[in-house]
C-alpha cells in the first residue's frame, strides 16, 4: 500500500463494485515465515517462533515491536480501503499465513504472552481486529478468514477452532 497509485486503483475498482449494487470487501494478510525475502526487499521472514525453514532459511521470532507494526500496517491497509470506498475487510487468518501460525500449536512454540494458550495464540489477531476498529471506526465491517482445523499433527483441533471462532 505504499504505491501511491494503488489509493487510486483501489478507488476505481469500489466504484466499478458499487456501480453493480455490491459491497466491496478485500483480503488483508501476511505472508509471516512464508514470506519470500526476494519479494520483501530483502527482508528476512519471521514468524511467532525461530527455525530454520525446509530451504535452510532463517526464520526469526517476532518481537513485541514487530506484532505492534504489523498491527499498524493491517490497519493502515484497512483505513486505505475504508478511505477508497471499500465495505469491509477480511483478515486471513488460515492456510499457512503469519496469523495462522500463531494461532498454530504446531508453528507457535512461544512461552510468553503470544504462545501457549488458546487465548494467548489468538492474541495478534485480535490486536489486529483492535487496531483496525481504532482506525476505521466500530461500524466498518472485518471478516476473519480461518481454517476450522489444521489437520497437521500437533496442529489446531476443531474444537479449538470453535472456540478460536468465539474469541
Amino acid at each position: 500500500f505504499d504505491n501511491p497509485a494503488i489509493p487510486h486503483t483501489l478507488q476505481r475498482v469500489a466504484d466499478a463494485i458499487h456501480a453493480h449494487g455490491a459491497l466491496v470487501n478485500i483480503e488483508l494478510s501476511h505472508g509471516g515465515c512464508m514470506a519470500d525475502p526476494a519479494y520483501n526487499n530483502g527482508v528476512q521472514a519471521m514468524g511467532p517462533s525461530a527455525f530454520v525453514d525446509e530451504w535452510g532459511d532463517e526464520i526469526r521470532e517476532m518481537t513485541l515491536a514487530d506484532m505492534e507494526q504489523v498491527a499498524d500496517a493491517f490497519a493502515d491497509a484497512a483505513e486505505i480501503c475504508r478511505d477508497c470506498g471499500f465495505d469491509m475487510v477480511m483478515i486471513h487468518c488460515g492456510h499457512g499465513w503469519l496469523l495462522s501460525q500463531f494461532l498454530s500449536p504446531a508453528c507457535n512454540h512461544r512461552t510468553d504472552e503470544f504462545g501457549g494458550s488458546l487465548e494467548n495464540r489468538a492474541r495478534l489477531l485480535l490486536m489486529i481486529i483492535d487496531r483496525i476498529r481504532q482506525y476505521c471506526g466500530e461500524d466498518f465491517l472485518i471478516e476473519v478468514r480461518f481454517s476450522g482445523t489444521e489437520y497437521v499433527e500437533g496442529g489446531y483441533t476443531l474444537k479449538e477452532g470453535v472456540e478460536f471462532a468465539k474469541l
